[in-house]
């Protein structure tokens, strides 16, 4: 009967790894190190843009091939597209052009006019960024990151070990206390039986103070396991 509330294994190593400096700083350093990867890749990282563009006019002619008195055209063109940077300096770029065309011009022979394009960009550097070696900071922030994560999961395991055996060695001290308690109270045991057995005349004085003794010897072995 040891003051306290129990507690168990896992929620021991669970409080141990909430709690843990040594972790804080671990996970400190691996979100550090996926900030740097992050950062590296940004170069390598696909980018999407799109542009629209609207133009719409009202154009007074006098002249009688414009096909109207006054010439309404009303155009919207617009481009959406990806550009990237591969690991060897390469630069992609796809873009899809529309457009479209509205006129109450009389020689026009579509109401609307619509199109659209396609295009494919390539472009190697050949003086600068060429080859593997554009990827060498990102190589060396993935091994960064690598490390991190091993050290994080490293601290974790030494945590984690570190509180089983603190608890399995509380969990034997207090059996060993239990253990000296009883140990104590059979002394106590021992000592009234000593003393009953010197007043009816059994035995002498002699076997009540080797029970004092014992008795002494225990209480001091359960304040020491305390």
């Amino acid at each position: 009967r040891i003051p306290g509330d129990p507690l168990g294994l896992q929620r021991a190593i669970d409080l141990a790894l909430a709690q843990a400096t040594a972790i804080g700083e671990a996970e400190a350093a691996l979100q550090a190190a996926v900030a740097q990867v992050r950062r590296e890749k940004g170069p390598f990282d696909p980018e999407l843009f799109a542009e629209y563009l609207a133009n719409v006019q009202d154009s007074p002619s006098a002249s009688p091939f414009a096909g109207a008195v006054v010439l309404e055209t009303d155009q919207r063109t617009s481009s959406v597209g990806a550009r990237m940077r591969l690991s060897t300096g390469t630069r992609l770029e796809a873009v899809v052009d529309t457009r479209r065309l509205q006129t109450n011009s009389s020689f026009a022979t579509m109401h609307p006019q619509n199109g659209a394009s396609g295009r494919l960009q390539l472009t190697q550097p050949h003086l600068k960024g060429l080859g593997p070696a554009t990827r060498a900071p990102l190589s060396a922030a993935e091994h960064d990151l690598e490390a991190a994560r091993a050290r994080y999961e490293s601290t974790v395991l030494a945590v984690r070990a570190e509180v089983e055996q603190m608890y399995w060695g509380l969990y034997a001290a207090e059996r060993n206390l239990a253990v000296e308690r009883l140990v104590r109270d059979r002394a106590q045991s021992f000592l009234e039986l000593a003393q009953t057995r010197v007043r009816v005349g059994l035995v002498g004085p002699n076997e009540t103070a080797n029970a004092e003794v014992f008795l002494a010897q225990e209480k001091q072995a359960v304040l020491d396991r305390q």
